[in-house]
């Protein structure tokens, strides 16, 4: 027991250090200027930082089978077996799902993370790594029941108009 809570406390320690926050802002960085090669290195480097080698095989696993895509699912497949004994940031798993593009399980992943107060998901409408799921109403309304500004997609028309059109209401509602 004494050697789990040790253990328990010194991955934390390691989840929690600014290198490992360094090296999860590399990895970032690379997927999304397409550089996944890299993206995969520093992703293994930051897994067996934290001892969690059964990620680092995971993505190299799904590497072999089918690339970038296959790697992320993979990972997040190993982290939600890793979930049933214990405790995995749902918004860890929703990253990697969505980097897999799979979206109806990042979204799945993002109301689990919503039900367990997951403490990471204030980023989710700041960060890049979510913004192919801004035009997704599921997306949005999570963000308002976390009470986040609501955030419009790029590179859509339409988006652009309905922020004209908040823009106009709210210069006149200014008005005296």
């Amino acid at each position: 027991m004494a050697i789990a809570a040790v253990q328990s406390t010194l991955f934390a320690f390691i989840a929690s250090s600014p290198f490992n926050a360094l090296v999860a802002a590399s990895v970032e960085e690379f997927q999304l200027n397409g550089r996944y090669e890299e993206a995969l290195a520093e992703c293994r480097t930051m897994f067996s930082l934290l001892g969690n080698e059964e990620v680092v095989e995971a993505i190299e696993q799904g590497y072999a089978e089918s690339g970038y895509r296959g790697a992320m699912r993979r990972g997040a497949e190993s982290l939600v077996a890793q979930s049933k004994a214990r405790y995995v940031a749902p918004t860890s798993i929703a990253l990697f799902y969505i980097h897999a593009e799979e979206t109806e399980q990042a979204i799945e992943w993002l109301e689990k993370a919503y039900e367990e107060r997951d403490p990471n998901l204030h980023r989710v409408g700041i960060e890049p790594d979510w913004e192919s799921l801004h035009p997704d109403p599921r997306f949005q309304a999570l963000l308002q029941r976390l009470g986040l500004p609501e955030v419009i997609p790029k590179n859509n028309a339409l988006s652009e108009a309905v922020a004209s059109l908040r823009v106009e209401r709210n210069l006149a509602s200014l008005k005296p």
